[in-house]
């Protein structure tokens, strides 16, 4: 069940580590939920999973731009992203929320959002996950665990291509956490490689 409301953080490393709390708990209750459907598929109910999220509310206008490329905005409003894998992304998340508090001196919200994780990436190699069931079971598990959605796996934020001038959030990362795990997904399907083999190129 998604959290009624949101927690707020002074500290950044507190923020991350609720960041890396929720997630696990969300993925922890997929993994499970998918290991009892297996054993008794006719008995499984419809199962959902959510992305944490963070949210930052600024009402200063940043006149001066910092010295650094990232961890500032150039405007108030309220700026939000979904999250993904929090551990794999720890110390660049981090980085991130220190540079936005250096920059804005901003708290940070943190809650669960309405963004569902697909049981596909709740496993590590979770691709073709549903390839151990029977055909009758196959049918049952698109109805019982939500699929990755291309709603939310496209590049529309980072192109530039959504006009967020009468959205009530502004953007907080370049792609969400669907997007994430799905790119993340991708490499180790091609390469054979589990992210974090990959060091800082994509998780520092």
């Amino acid at each position: 069940m998604k959290a009624s409301a949101a927690v707020v953080y002074n500290e950044q490393v507190e923020a991350v580590d609720a960041l890396k709390r929720l997630y696990e708990d969300q993925v922890l209750s997929l993994q499970t939920a998918f290991d009892s459907f297996c054993k008794s598929p006719e008995k499984a109910e419809k199962v959902h999973g959510f992305y944490p999220k963070v949210t930052i509310r600024l009402t200063d206008e940043q006149i001066q731009v910092p010295n650094g490329s990232f961890g500032f905005c150039d405007r108030a409003g309220v700026y939000e992203t979904t999250i993904t894998q929090p551990s794999l992304f720890y110390w660049y998340i981090l980085r991130q929320f220190k540079a936005l508090n250096d920059n804005h001196d901003c708290q940070f919200e943190i809650q669960l959002s309405d963004e569902v994780i697909p049981i596909h990436f709740a496993f590590p190699d979770g691709i073709h996950l549903e390839g151990q069931l029977d055909a009758a079971a196959q049918q049952k598990f698109f109805k019982v665990f939500d699929s990755p959605d291309l709603n939310f796996t496209d590049d529309s934020i980072a192109n530039s291509e959504l006009y967020w001038g009468e959205r009530a959030t502004l953007p907080l990362a370049l792609f969400r956490a669907q997007r994430i795990d799905y790119s993340l997904h991708r490499l180790q399907h091609y390469t054979g490689t589990a992210p974090q083999a990959f060091q800082k190129f994509v998780h520092r």
